[in-house]
């Protein structure tokens, strides 16, 4: 490959996470913010955030990290 290892897994590791906050913290929580009270949006988009992982044993942390997350912005 003409490409360094380390460039394709920032890219293929880096990009996808940084595209997922953008749609979930970007768009999705700034819609909710305007129909729920913050704690409420942050709380809903958190739990999309982890049911959208499809991963039902990591639901939980997945929860509590979107909410950080979603205090964070």
């Amino acid at each position: 490959s003409k490409y360094h290892p380390s460039l394709l897994y920032l890219v293929g590791g880096l990009l996808p996470a940084v595209c997922e906050e953008f749609f979930f913290r970007g768009y999705l929580q700034n819609l909710a913010l305007n129909k729920y009270k913050p704690i409420n949006a942050i709380l809903l988009v958190s739990f999309i955030f982890a049911f959208f992982h499809f991963q039902l044993i990591a639901f939980i942390p997945l929860f509590i990290f979107g909410i950080a997350l979603g205090f964070l912005t």
